[in-house]
């Protein structure tokens, strides 16, 4: 199978000059059909997000190693399992789409570094799109058609609503508590205008890509993440010796100590890491604060709420894009040529399906859930 994907960037621009405008006028029809599916179809938007964490519908309930999510972090496998999980939902939108050739671009996120263009496309935050007789734009949210919940025991606090719109920074989407509809409520009202929102979201990012970023610790939350530019970090992963301590920050971890001191290094997942939580934001009272708004909460900044927000995927096809510049650089792209080191952080299971705790993982582990599903 061989299929060009080019960058969302590009896709709008020739949308936009109207060179030809059906590339992104069919991305849109095809996200609003797998998005219009019925929640327990194999193709719908909400069964494949939830692949990657809510909801939590155990594959063996009976399995005391089963974590409850199937996407894969911190492991050798971070990678593989997110270049299938890809993978499904562009045959996802190609199947609703017959005879079209359909891909699904990534969004170039370094591309504006340098320059005073705004860093995420205006597509994924116009609220409408006029096509077709609708305005509705699927890739700005996404209405859920279920409920889900945070986690296999029913934690409520992550937990969302049937009919809950997904957001992004400056916005908070918490609302699995009467306590946090309240806050929700009161955060939001200040964040009502989308054109505003979007300003705010593009200077969260830019500022995230630069390096500029300014989170300020106080005493109920101290404890903020690393603000390091995440172009720089993109860029000095390509640099990783070998793909094991490419794929992951455990891995990695371990190789710049090794290192005798004079190790530095960034895994393909910092910078992952570091675009989720700009788009998405994070806050907890006493835990973590990661974005100058507090009391941000979009869904990009959960893990487990994320693969619901349509701009997941196109940050993970960029994602993708890294590592496969990282393997044309490594002389990496032929079948078999990728080997893990055993001997590091990163390549034991922590105990999710399919892999029990403890064993180890290979970068031909099956994905679960995702080949289960109906191509």
């Amino acid at each position: 199978m061989v299929r060009t994907r080019l960058s969302l960037q590009e896709v709008v621009n020739k949308y936009d000059t109207g060179e030809d405008p059906t590339i992104l006028e069919n991305l849109i029809r095809a996200f609003r059909k797998i998005q219009a599916l019925p929640s327990s179809k194999p193709d719908s938007f909400f069964t494949i997000a939830g692949y990657h964490g809510e909801p939590f519908v155990s594959q063996d309930p009976d399995n005391p190693d089963w974590w409850g999510g199937y996407c894969q972090h911190e492991t050798v496998l971070f990678p593989m399992w997110h270049r299938a999980y890809l993978l499904r939902i562009e045959e996802a939108l190609r199947n609703v789409m017959a005879g079209v050739d359909l891909f699904l671009p990534y969004w170039d996120e370094c591309l504006a570094v340098g320059s005073d263009d705004n860093p995420v496309p205006w597509i994924l935050t116009a609220p409408t799109f006029d096509l077709d007789g609708d305005t509705s734009n699927p890739l700005h949210s996404y209405t859920l058609q279920a409920s889900i919940a945070n986690s296999p025991t029913e934690q409520a606090r992550y937990a969302k609503h049937e009919g809950y719109v997904t957001v992004r920074y400056p916005r908070s989407g918490l609302v699995g508590t009467p306590g946090d509809i309240e806050k929700t409520a009161i955060h939001n009202a200040a964040f009502e205008d989308p054109d505003t929102n979007a300003a705010y979201l593009n200077a969260n990012v830019k500022a995230w890509l630069d390096g500029t970023v300014q989170i300020l610790p106080d005493k109920d939350t101290p404890n903020v993440p690393d603000t390091y530019s995440v172009d720089a970090r993109y860029k000095i992963s390509l640099d990783a010796p070998n793909y094991t301590v490419f794929s992951n920050k455990a891995s990695m971890a371990q190789w710049v100590k090794e290192q005798s001191g004079s190790g530095h290094g960034y895994a393909l997942e910092d910078g992952h890491n570091a675009i989720h939580l700009a788009v998405g934001g994070f806050y907890e009272k006493n835990k973590y604060n990661a974005d100058p708004i507090r009391g941000a909460n979009g869904d990009m900044g959960d893990n487990e709420t994320a693969g619901f927000d349509p701009i997941f995927y196109f940050h993970h096809a960029f994602v993708d894009y890294v590592f496969w510049t990282w393997q044309k650089k490594h002389d990496a792209t032929a079948k078999g040529s990728i080997a893990i080191d055993p001997t590091y952080d990163g390549t034991t299971s922590q105990g999710n399906p399919g892999v029990s705790q403890g064993h180890q993982t290979r970068h031909e582990q099956p994905a679960y859930a995702i080949q289960e599903a109906q191509w």
